[in-house]
């Protein structure tokens, strides 16, 4: 009766041990792939900072020359067409 007893034991400390082992292996690859996905997110949260930052430049380099009041006669030597598009030029 008593080794019955301690076969089931040892039994059930092998199972309780193969599910520790199996919900290791399964944390370990989800933290991988969340560590794979939150790297994507950086570079791709970088890429669009850089992206904003250059659109923001833009718009302050065309505020700044806006605010210039370049005269239409010098526009054509800035490489802008002809006509603006209110016709003043």
């Amino acid at each position: 009766m008593l080794i019955v007893v301690v076969r089931v034991f040892i039994g059930i400390q092998v199972a309780n041990w193969n599910d520790s082992r199996a919900t290791y292996q399964t944390e370990t690859r989800l933290l991988q792939e969340l560590k794979r996905e939150v790297e994507k997110s950086i570079v791709l949260s970088n890429h669009h900072m850089t992206s904003y930052q250059q659109v923001t430049n833009a718009g302050k380099r065309s505020l700044d020359f806006i605010a210039k009041e370049v005269p239409c006669e010098n526009m054509r030597s800035l490489g802008f067409p002809k006509y603006t598009p209110e016709g003043n030029c």
